[in-house]
């Protein structure tokens, strides 16, 4: 049995960083005269009504359709279709089924679907704009990059105690119901999760890790 480390990975052009293809912006200007131009292609908002935009707009993700869901602080996602035309409003304040409490865009997943967080739990969301499957948290996840779904996805995350605040990279497998906080490594190649079942019981386990392969 090897020992198992704990590797970090920036998030920050991960699929660039994780490609051994070269130094990202070439050394050399390839085009000393070159200019890039912009030409409008969809706009969104209306001067009122439902179309409207109800908050200043800080991220956007195009799902597998061709939609625009655009986040909003303080508000819920906006939905618009491809062309601009508004759709509807994600998500329904509150804490009932379907029902969140706050809405953040994670990623586009395979399948027209879409991955949003609601504090401390994963949503994803059908192309019907239902939810589809949610995943439980012990730690809110900030900026996350899908390698492989559901078995390999890169999140930043924090965790918040009593006394301190962590913040660290993982490599999280969305597969299950839940996802464990790791909060300690153990002699012995062994690390200790902590959770919460749906009836808010905490529990401690030790797993023991084993690197498999050739």
């Amino acid at each position: 049995m090897r020992n198992l480390g704990f590797f970090l990975i920036a998030l920050s052009g991960l699929p660039y960083a994780l490609s051994a293809q070269g130094p990202l912006v070439p050394e050399a200007v390839s085009c000393a005269r070159c200019s890039i131009e912009s030409r409008p292609l969809v706009s969104m908002g209306t001067a009122d009504g439902p179309g409207s935009l109800p908050g200043r707009p800080w991220d956007i993700l195009v799902d597998g359709k061709g939609r625009y869901w655009v986040a909003l602080t303080d508000h819920f996602p906006m939905i618009y279709d491809a062309g601009g035309k508004f759709v509807q409003q994600f998500g329904k304040r509150g804490e009932g089924p379907g029902e969140f409490r706050f809405v953040s865009l994670k990623a586009v997943l395979p399948g027209d679907s879409m991955l949003v967080s609601d504090i401390r739990r994963l949503v994803v969301v059908a192309p019907d704009l239902t939810t589809n499957r949610i995943i439980r948290t012990n730690f809110e996840i900030g900026q996350l990059r899908v390698l492989q779904w559901p078995h390999r996805t890169v999140g930043f995350t924090q965790s918040i105690t009593r006394t301190e605040r962590n913040y660290s990279v993982r490599l999280l497998d969305l597969s299950g119901a839940e996802v464990p906080y790791v909060f300690a490594t153990v002699p012995g190649n062994r690390i200790a999760t902590f959770t919460e079942d749906e009836f808010g019981i905490p529990r401690i386990t030790i797993h023991e890790l084993t690197l498999r392969g050739n």
